[in-house]
Formats: structure tokens, C-alpha cells, sequence
């Protein structure tokens, strides 16, 4: 876990006294018999937006942040012992908001040289494609983007690159479709989840470690986008070692992505966000993806070929619209206990003859 400690109220005392009870918290026999460990500890919530909500005053800056944080940092490292970025528990940064405050900022005004800042190990910030504070009509459309969803992770390139030259990871420790806690009829339905897929692998790509969806009892954010958690962890797999990159798709409504292990292809998601809804008429479209590999691309790509065949699980959706219903390789986990109900279902997929996918689908060929 990665445990907040308060900058905002500007009280030394009061983080530090944070700090320790969230240590001796985690070294309870209790909370140790059950595995869950303190990984990082992150000082200040979004602080770029503490001239907007009274905790600083309005002209505020970054470089005021930098000597504020640390002031706060240092005692509450301390008092954590925490002493650099290599131990069991180290320090998140920045956790901002938005691109008011950025990552190359705090770099510049010599954050990292700073002894807590010697201790930060990650670099988070926070990004959602729109808000929901005050209400609002967000078509679902717009979030089902091939476009779009590119768009709004690109503007972190330069703060990714910035993070990975000082040898830090880069992180989105906070995100989801809509800020404040989701929106009706995008953030519940099914069309969202494979927003998530896309949204999630094309983070991977750009060189975003993690990515931590904000979730809640009562949030809007809903069931289907498990959906998406499913296909994308079955496509990383659990070797701990592949490697995701883009494929180059010529559909403005398809993305594709490969997973290579040990420079071997092992597997392909394709992700039609083509929006098929409670409204649409017609016969729904679908599209037809060839499979073209290029020689010498793996090891094993000769084998694959000449075997002939793959398998692929399906991410199956009504509408895009809908808020339940969904199946992930023939299988419902919209049950009592979320297990999976129903029979697996893993298709026959011809290499030669390639695949269709409807609007409104996501598949995952495994070779």
C-alpha cells in the first residue's frame, strides 16, 4: 500500500505523528499475518490545487511547494525510517493534479537533492478525461476515442521521460474516466471497460508503470470495467517479464497491442471501441483484422505459422451502454461471490484466415 500523510494543514507535528501511527500500524502482528505490506509513503494529496481550496494562499507557486514539502518531508521520513529509495518503504512524489505543478518543475528546483527527496522512488500524478464535481453530460462517444485516449495521456511524455532520465518510475497514482467519483452513463457502463483496456495498455506503452483506478462504495465507476482488469492482466501474463508495445492499426476505431516474452510474440488484443448502442440500428458493424507477421520477428514465428492456429478470448457486449451483461471468454463473473459462471470459451482462430470484431468488443489471441 502507498499511505498519504497530510502537507495541506502545514503541520509538522501533526505528519509526523501521521507517519508514525501509519508505521506502527503496519508492523502489528495483525496486519502483518495478512500479508499486506507499506510500500511508500506520499506527502501531499494533488498540492497543486492547495491554492484553489484555501490550504495555501492563491498565489501560491511550485517554487514555494519545493521548500514547503520538504520541510514536511524530512521530519516525516525520519520519523518513518526511511533514508533513501532502495529500503522496503521510500517516498512518492508530486501526486499532483494536473500539469499545474509538473514532475521537471520540482526536478529543476532541486527537489531530488534534498535528503527526503533522496529517498523518492516513484513519481505519481493523477489524470481523469473530465469532471463530474459539478455535474454534467459526458458522451459516452467521446470517452470510446481511439483518439482521444491517446490525447489524454501524450501531455505526460515529457514528465515520463524527465522521471525515467533520474531513474525513477512513473507512475498514474490516481485515475478513472470522470473525477468526482464517475459519471451515470459512462463511468457504469460497458463501453467504459474497454475505454480501461485501451486506456490502461496505451499508459503501458508510453511508459507508465502503474496505473491506480479510483474506486468506491457507491462511485459510479462500476462492475464492467473488471472486464477490462481480466483481458489486460491475462494479456501482461504473470511472468513478470513481457514487454507491451503498440501495433500499428489503420482503423481510427481499432488499437491494437502485442506482448512479447524473451523477445518472443505471445500474445494480441485488438480493442474495436466503435460504440454499438441501446440506439443503434442496423446491422452492427464489425471489422476484419489480417494477421501479418513479419519475418524473422521471433524466434518461433515459422512454428506459428505453419501450426496454423491460435486461441482467443472475447470480451462480449450488448451495447455499449449497458451496465451488466458483459462475458469475458464465455464466462459471467457478474455473480454472488464473482466467481466465474458459465463454460470457458476459447476460440479457434485460423493465422491465414484472420478474425472479425465487432463494434463495441475487445479479443485476445494467444499464440
Amino acid at each position: 500500500m502507498t499511505w498519504g500523510v497530510n502537507l495541506g494543514a502545514d503541520n509538522v507535528t501533526n505528519a509526523v505523528n501521521m507517519a508514525k501511527a501509519i508505521v506502527g500500524a503496519f508492523r502489528s502482528w495483525s496486519v502483518q499475518a495478512s500479508g499486506v505490506v507499506l510500500e511508500r509513503i506520499e506527502i501531499g494529496n494533488e498540492a497543486d490545487l492547495y491554492k484553489n481550496n484555501g490550504l495555501r494562499p492563491s498565489n501560491w507557486t511550485v517554487e514555494e511547494y519545493v521548500p514547503d514539502w520538504i520541510s514536511v518531508a524530512g521530519p516525516v521520513a525520519e520519523a518513518a525510517g526511511i533514508s533513501g529509495r532502495d529500503g522496503p518503504v521510500t517516498l512518492q512524489g508530486a501526486a499532483f493534479a494536473g500539469q499545474g505543478f509538473t514532475p521537471r518543475e520540482i526536478f529543476d528546483l532541486g527537489i531530488l537533492d534534498s535528503a527526503p527527496g533522496k529517498a523518492i522512488s516513484v513519481i505519481s500524478q493523477h489524470r481523469y478525461s473530465a469532471a463530474f464535481c459539478n455535474g454534467g453530460d459526458f458522451p459516452l462517444i467521446s470517452f470510446m476515442s481511439k483518439a482521444n485516449v491517446r490525447g489524454n495521456l501524450t501531455v505526460f511524455e515529457a514528465d515520463i521521460a524527465a522521471t525515467q532520465a533520474k531513474g525513477l518510475l512513473y507512475i498514474l497514482g490516481e485515475t478513472n474516466s470522470i473525477a468526482c467519483h464517475g459519471a451515470p452513463g459512462v463511468s457504469n457502463t460497458a463501453g467504459a471497460a474497454l475505454w480501461a483496456i485501451d486506456y490502461t495498455l496505451q499508459a503501458a506503452t508510453l511508459g507508465i508503470k502503474e496505473t491506480y483506478f479510483h474506486e468506491g462504495v457507491g462511485y459510479k465507476y462500476n462492475f464492467p470495467s473488471y472486464y477490462a482488469g481480466l483481458l489486460i492482466n491475462t494479456f501482461i501474463g504473470s511472468t513478470k517479464t513481457s514487454q507491451i508495445v503498440e501495433l500499428s492499426v489503420d482503423d481510427s476505431n481499432v488499437s491494437g497491442y502485442a506482448a512479447f516474452e524473451q523477445d518472443k510474440l505471445v500474445r494480441v488484443a485488438f480493442i474495436n471501441l466503435n460504440a454499438w448502442l441501446l440506439s443503434s440500428t442496423g446491422d452492427r458493424p464489425s471489422v476484419h483484422i489480417d494477421l501479418d507477421f513479419a519475418q524473422g520477428a521471433t524466434a518461433d514465428i515459422d512454428a506459428f505459422w505453419h501450426k496454423g492456429s491460435a486461441t482467443a478470448r472475447r470480451i462480449i457486449i450488448d451495447h455499449a451502454d449497458d451496465t451488466a451483461n458483459l462475458t469475458w471468454a464465455g464466462q459471467s463473473y457478474e455473480t454472488p461471490d464473482a466467481h466465474p459462471a458459465g463454460r470457458l470459451v476459447l476460440e479457434h482462430v485460423s493465422l491465414s484466415e484472420g478474425i472479425d470484431l465487432r463494434a463495441t468488443e475487445a479479443v485476445l489471441i494467444s499464440f
